[in-house]
């Protein structure tokens, strides 16, 4: 496994964990009044179709971006959620980095697509909710 990455807006003002954004029903991803659950666009075109990162993935990853990933993401504990609005400098930092990390190898390439494609959405999670947005980390 690793990191998958989704976003939220959330009716809380400090960071949590992901079972507080559902109802207390067995099996079901039913969230409670107040969280709204946002598509992640570009995954399609991502190698697994999806926004995650294997073990070897996150710390590569965050090697790459001199440890700012793991920054933004609070650690790598998965079950949580973290405000972006506080995090908006993380999310500028790793925009700097982001056109000069290197891309000889094709996981090197991947990685940064990765990269650009939860930046694009947090950008548009902070556009839609302000600071309402999060970032849920399975």
């Amino acid at each position: 496994m690793g990191m998958e990455f989704g976003f939220a807006a959330v009716p809380f003002e400090k960071d949590g964990y992901l079972h507080e954004l559902f109802k207390d029903e067995p099996d079901v991803d039913d969230p409670k009044d107040g969280v709204v659950l946002l598509d992640t666009e570009g995954e399609d075109d991502l190698s697994i179709g999806h926004l995650g990162l294997n073990w070897p993935g996150v710390s590569a990853m965050n090697e790459m971006t001199q440890n700012v990933f793991l920054e933004l993401c609070e650690g790598s504990e998965n079950g949580r959620y973290v405000l972006l609005e506080p995090r908006r400098q993380h999310l500028a930092h790793l925009r700097e980095i982001l056109p000069n990390l290197p891309e000889e190898l094709r996981w090197q390439k991947e990685l940064k697509k990765r990269l650009r494609c939860l930046l694009d959405n947090a950008d548009a999670c902070i556009k839609q909710h302000g600071k309402r947005a999060a970032m849920l980390v399975y």
